[in-house]
């Protein structure tokens, strides 16, 4: 929590309807479906990059029950 996006975030918008697209949230593309099935996909897709930081994930990860 606190840590600013760098400008090269990305934003996809998975739901089951279409983003609402405003001055805060702009999605550079959407899936629209089934959230269990396109989250399943989305992770088999994509690679994990060396220069990613899980650590604060981590963190939550162990934190909780």
């Amino acid at each position: 929590m606190g840590q600013k996006a760098t400008t090269d975030a990305r934003v996809i918008h998975v739901n089951y309807v279409p983003a609402s697209v405003d001055a805060v949230y702009h999605p550079e593309q959407g899936v629209i479906g089934d959230i269990a099935d396109s989250v399943k996909r989305l992770t088999q897709a994509v690679k994990v990059q060396s220069g990613w930081d899980f650590s604060q994930f981590m963190a939550v990860k162990r934190s909780s029950p």
